[in-house]
């Protein structure tokens, strides 16, 4: 553990056991929900609303949730930041490490910083709040999960500039740009970006000169902002889906800060949008979705909040490719949600609200399931999961759900409907490392057991590990894989294309059935 951490004793919460489906019911169910037991923090809050929360991809809590919240102003001597890792495989008896970080007095917290898996399987942590009387957010942290029995926190040089709610996004060259966000509470948003470039130890900021930040997007409408909604496109480019209605790319690598816009949304400003790449057949083009949010005019005037779902291709040379069209919309209006892409393909949207900021919350509490045809309403959760939630993927390809302004528990895991059933692939070997296919052609395998007759594995799928906060994870993705050859118990295929299909790092690896039904996750290294 690095110096300034206080580790807290093993803590567990328990709770009754719950009881399960006979069967998996077409809309899923929730497990319990549990709330975070505060044990050994310095100053044990009554509450932990976690804002932040990352799958951690490797090191002894391998597929456990790194979390942490918003500390609050603190007095002189050393500021501390909470933080934990969330063990919420038993939902009946959820496991805790909780811990602080000792941060230099008066230079705020990581509450509202960006963060992003590095291709070395740390976490990234970069900027954070100046709410605080001391203006601070230039704050960089690694969380490296092998640095001690829990993991340990790495100071990193200093950004450039203040970043209060920026965006970090792992590139295909396995740099990191860090987006947006602002100087300070009522100041202007930032548009521009730094450039980080992760090391064994301590990193390093690209530095052009005479400066080291690059320009965002010089479009009318089209700045970065807060938590800007940027991408890594398979073609090497970066795409911004813009909250205020234009959407713009660059290639960083080949002409950093020359932004190019594409396309705007059918709304001048649609704020707290979810954005994601969507899943796609091998071969088929990069499509980009945005979903929800809350709508206004030019003036600033609320239009209400949207059940919409607009999509392009932004990787196309130009339009009409590129353009925004509608598809078919949610069930539910929604803002404040969170999307999360499922193991078979499919799209899960959880939480949110359907009523306008200015009016009274008017929590949803159904998620939706998009099924490549459909949207489906999926069982109900026991708490609001409103802004400041959180969701992510787990390698049993259930869901945790967290957070939430007005949320009543803490957690609470939900399980797709595929997770009961008899035809789940159980995998008996997988390859650890997997080579992008333009350097080693050669086939993998990955074998299983028997399934039940009439059942298939037809696919295998990459899952990059979540790390969310905000109601946005800018490197969430799912790779199909091309399958060569499949047996009643084994299947062939090979790596990804080419690192910007799936930049080098740690990653899910899933077979799934041809009805939908995907295996448990076995982690592999990717590059």
């Amino acid at each position: 553990m690095g110096a300034g951490i206080a580790l807290a004793l093993l803590t567990a919460a328990i709770v009754p056991q719950q009881a399960r489906p006979s069967a998996a019911p077409q809309n899923g169910y929730w497990e319990r929900p549990f709330q975070h037991d505060t044990a050994g923090f310095e100053a044990p809050p009554a509450r932990l609303n976690v804002v932040h929360m990352a799958l951690i991809p490797k090191g002894p809590h391998q597929g456990r949730v790194l979390v942490w919240d918003l500390r609050g102003p603190q007095g002189p001597g050393p500021w501390k930041q909470r933080w934990a890792i969330v063990d919420p495989a038993d939902s009946s008896a959820p496991v805790f490490w909780n811990a602080e970080l000792s941060i230099p007095t008066g230079r705020g917290d990581l509450f509202c910083a960006g963060h992003a898996w590095t291709s070395d399987g740390e976490l990234l942590v970069a900027g954070g709040t100046t709410a605080y009387p001391v203006i601070a957010g230039k704050l960089t942290y690694l969380w490296d999960p092998v640095g001690g029995a829990n993991g340990g926190w790495l100071r990193q040089p200093d950004m450039a500039e203040t970043r209060w709610y920026p965006t970090v996004l792992l590139t295909d060259t396995g740099e990191l740009l860090i987006a947006g966000g602002t100087r300070g509470r009522g100041l202007p948003e930032r548009n521009d970006y730094e450039v980080f470039v992760p090391y064994a130890r301590v990193g390093a900021w690209t530095r052009p000169a005479p400066a080291r930040v690059f320009p965002g997007p010089q479009v009318a409408g089209g700045e970065f902002g807060l938590y800007p909604r940027l991408l890594q496109l398979e073609t090497g480019e970066q795409f911004m889906a813009g909250e205020n209605g234009v959407a713009v790319k660059m290639n960083h690598g080949l002409a950093p800060g020359q932004w190019t816009a594409t396309d705007s949304f059918a709304w001048p400003i649609r704020e707290h949008v979810n954005a994601l790449l969507t899943p796609r057949a091998v071969g088929a083009p990069e499509v980009v979705w945005a979903l929800g949010g809350e709508a206004f005019d030019a003036a600033g005037s609320s239009l209400g909040v949207l059940d919409a779902v607009e999509s392009c291709t932004p990787g196309s040379p130009g339009a009409p490719a590129w353009d925004w069209s509608s598809r078919r919309p949610m069930r539910e209006p929604r803002t404040s949600s969170n999307t999360v892409i499922l193991p078979n393909g499919h799209v899960l949207v959880v939480g949110g609200r359907s009523s306008p900021e200015h009016l009274p919350e008017v929590p949803v509490l159904e998620p939706e399931l998009f099924d490549g045809t459909r949207w489906q309403t999926m069982a109900p959760g026991a708490s609001p999961r409103t802004y400041h939630s959180t969701a992510v993927l787990l390698p049993s390809g259930k869901v945790l759900t967290g957070g939430g302004q007005s949320s009543t528990f803490d957690y609470q895991v939900f399980a797709p409907p595929y997770v009961l059933s008899r035809a789940r692939p159980r995998v008996v070997s997988a390859p650890p490392v997997l080579p992008w296919s333009s350097l080693d052609p050669s086939p993998r395998t990955v074998v299983f057991a028997a399934l039940p007759a009439g059942e298939a594995v037809t696919r295998v799928v990459l899952v990059a590990p979540g790390s969310v906060t905000h109601h946005f994870d800018a490197s969430q993705r799912l790779v199909e894989l091309q399958v060569v050859d499949a047996t009643a118990t084994s299947v062939s295929f090979l790596g990804p294309s080419h690192r910007a299909q799936a930049p080098r790092g740690y990653y899910m690896l899933f077979v799934v059935t041809a009805s939908g039904i995907p295996s448990v996750a076995s982690w592999v290294i990717v590059g």
